[in-house]
């Protein structure tokens, strides 16, 4: 019996993509009639793409018309997720930051009711509020506190997409007179992983009128949250291919 003729082509890959991130947008679950508005394939097209993903394990049929992801599409991301180191990922964020900000960028994480500095770059500037990897300080009124009152204490859920009001600002906050910005950073199953941090002495750092410093810190929380596994939708980008444009 003669072989079916394979598709090599770069656009089976990319339909093949655009239906993938289509479930991914919808939270895990389409209809048909939502595949064909977001992908835009027509459904005999699509219905054609399933049957490969149903006999694979990446969807699964639960309904007339109606597709979810299957396991082999959890064992993915867990697979994703436990080969990410997270060190490589976040450090080189910090080391931009620190660099185009001119002041010190953190990463913090949640931990038994306190945050917990994991990872530091400091400001390049002879004057600067150090913080050492490893130190643990209360969920207080700094800008970094009030991400994980907002997002791991009281848990509320992510953002429909980061933007600059999911920002947080403090000044003055601490024995040495601190101000700061933040912003929460989100994974898989857009899960709060971590609050990115950038701050400096208030002599000189204003959170709230530093235009640039928060367009910087918007835009790598977009990406750094993208790679650790968020939904594109909730890190604020549209498509995958938006990336490495931000």
């Amino acid at each position: 019996m003669p072989r079916t003729p394979v598709d090599r082509s770069v656009a089976a890959v990319d339909r093949t993509l655009s239906i993938l991130d289509a479930f991914v947008e919808g939270g895990g679950s389409r209809t048909l009639s939502q595949l064909e508005e977001q992908t835009g394939l027509f459904k005999s097209v699509i219905c054609r793409y399933m049957l490969s993903f149903e006999r694979s394990g990446y969807i699964l049929k639960v309904g007339e018309a109606q597709y979810q992801l299957g396991p082999k599409a959890a064992h993915l991301g867990s697979t994703y997720d436990r080969a990410l180191n997270l060190s490589d990922v976040v450090m080189p964020v910090l080391e931009m930051l620190a660099a185009e900000t001119t002041e010190s960028a953190s990463f913090y994480v949640h931990d038994n009711g306190k945050r917990l500095c994991l990872y530091r770059v400091d400001s390049p500037r002879s004057l600067r509020v150090s913080v050492q990897p490893g130190s643990t300080l209360p969920i207080d009124k700094s800008a970094t506190g009030q991400v994980f009152k907002l997002y791991a204490v009281s848990s509320t859920p992510a953002p429909d997409a980061l933007g600059d009001s999911h920002i947080t600002a403090s000044s003055n906050v601490g024995p040495d007179e601190t101000s700061s910005m933040s912003i929460p950073i989100f994974g898989l199953g857009d899960r709060l992983l971590g609050a990115l941090t950038v701050s400096g002495p208030t002599s000189r750092f204003n959170p709230v009128t530093q235009f640039k410093a928060r367009q910087k810190l918007l835009g790598a929380a977009q990406k750094l949250s993208v790679t650790l596994g968020a939904r594109p939708a909730t890190a604020g980008f549209v498509c995958r291919f938006c990336i490495g444009d931000k």
